[in-house]
């Protein structure tokens, strides 16, 4: 993405991860690192301006992605596989939470076991598969991370 297209969103979604990999929360101490890609200050400032309201966090592109930073808060483009072998778009947010986009978005967070049971149930009937050949999903990442190294990893059922 060029410095000039940069945008603040309120939602993560499908769409967003298509356009650009990697999307964090904005804090107030991003700001000179958003910068040093070559963001306007007027255009961020014009971005910040859109959300100031009391609602969620406004989550921007990461411009320096590939390597990943070492950073947290980053909501990272996946290719995932499911157990049954079949292939969806998704992402990883560490260190608990990812996402994975069929007919809509079903998110899973490895803190919250019944919450996570329901929406591999949800997404088995979506695809007409067993809730057992949901997990163990394994990923890999649109960009490398911090050390270099593809972004890979397997995710055990969480219940």
């Amino acid at each position: 993405m060029d410095p000039a297209d940069f945008e603040l969103i309120e939602t993560l979604d499908r769409k967003a991860l298509e356009l650009h990999p990697v999307w964090k929360t904005y804090r107030t101490g991003d700001r000179p690192w958003i910068l040093s890609w070559g963001v306007e200050p007027a255009k961020l400032d014009a971005e910040l301006e859109r959300f100031g309201y009391c609602g969620p966090d406004p989550l921007f592109p990461v411009l320096a992605c590939d390597p990943l930073p070492e950073c947290s808060e980053m909501a990272v483009a996946a290719e995932v596989r499911l157990a049954s072998g079949l292939v969806l778009p998704g992402y990883r947010l560490e260190p608990l939470a990812f996402g994975v986009f069929a007919d809509r978005e079903y998110t899973f967070n490895q803190g919250l076991a019944r919450f996570a049971l329901r929406n591999a149930e949800r997404l088995a009937a979506t695809l007409g598969i067993g809730r057992d050949e949901v997990f163990p999903i394994t990923y890999r990442c649109a960009v490398r991370g911090p050390d270099g190294r593809p972004l890979v990893g397997e995710i055990a059922a969480p219940w």
